[in-house]
This record gives C-alpha cells, sequence and structure tokens, in this order.
C-alpha cells in the first residue's frame, strides 16, 4: 500500500499575478511581506472603496483598516476552510475563484473554488486565489487577491 502526503491548500505570501490577468487591471494584488494575505486580499476592497492610491503595498494598511474586520479564529497561512470562520466573525460572503494559465495561448480564465452560502451584497468579497510551484519544495504555494472592479466584465 502506497501513502500519499497530503498537503491541504492554504495561501501563504505574495505571488505575482499572471500577465493577462495583470493587463486587465481588475485585481488587487498586495505584496504583503508575511503570510496574512487572506486579510490583506479582504481589506484591499475598503482601500479601493475609499480610492486610496497604491492599494497593493502593504503600508497602506494601517490599524484603523485593521481594526475593520474581526480576524480571530483564522489561521495564517489561510486555509479554504477558515473562510467559513471570517463569514462569522463578520456577517460576510466570501467567493474564492481560481485562475488556470494556458502558456501557450498566453490567456488565463477564471474558475470558482468556493461560492458562499449566504450572500451579503452590503459585506461581500470576492478573491482571487492564485498558485505557484515551487522546484525546490513538493509544496505548492498560494496567494490570495481581491477584485476591484465588476467580475463578469474582466475575468470571464
Amino acid at each position: 500500500m502506497k501513502k500519499i502526503r497530503h498537503t491541504p491548500l492554504s495561501a501563504s505570501s505574495y505571488i505575482s499575478l499572471p500577465p493577462s490577468i495583470a493587463a486587465k487591471r481588475a485585481v488587487i494584488n498586495v505584496d504583503n511581506p508575511d503570510n496574512r494575505c487572506f486579510a490583506y486580499a479582504i481589506m484591499s476592497k475598503v482601500l479601493h472603496d475609499r480610492r486610496v492610491g497604491h492599494p497593493q503595498r502593504h503600508t497602506k494598511y494601517t490599524q484603523e483598516i485593521w481594526s475593520l474586520f474581526n480576524f480571530s479564529g483564522i489561521r495564517y497561512p489561510t486555509p479554504f476552510q477558515d473562510v467559513k470562520i471570517f463569514e462569522r466573525n463578520n456577517n460576510a460572503s466570501v467567493n474564492i475563484y481560481g485562475v488556470e494559465n494556458n502558456q501557450r495561448a498566453k490567456s488565463s480564465y477564471v474558475y470558482p473554488i468556493g461560492i458562499s452560502e449566504k450572500f451579503n451584497r452590503a459585506n461581500h468579497f470576492d478573491l482571487l486565489y492564485l498558485q505557484q510551484d515551487d522546484a525546490n519544495s513538493p509544496e505548492v504555494s498560494g496567494h490570495y487577491c481581491s477584485k476591484s472592479k465588476k467580475l463578469e466584465r474582466y475575468w470571464l
């Protein structure tokens, strides 16, 4: 019998956007220095809505922005199952989308990974989950980003 080690997906630090997604300028990808990319992706919506310049810079995230949300119980790097904890803590809904790169066509397509069971229009977040294989490690790195414009118009 073979044993296969299963590592649940979780997100960690910064990963660059695929060029085809970056060119659309529809995603805020915070260059976070730690494993809290889920929190930065959530908070980037606030900075975008307030029209704060350069929301991709982690230095823009003040204590006042952090205090708007309850991140208690969330592990970092954040596995998908912790998103439900955030939703409960903040009366929010979060959809997570993945991206698949087509190197030959130099394009990407976006697909749903997790859709919130209870939609809350007033406190809703659409996040993009990026993955990157590390040639020096058997693990896959992940990173959350936030959409900044109409999902249907730019991602599909």
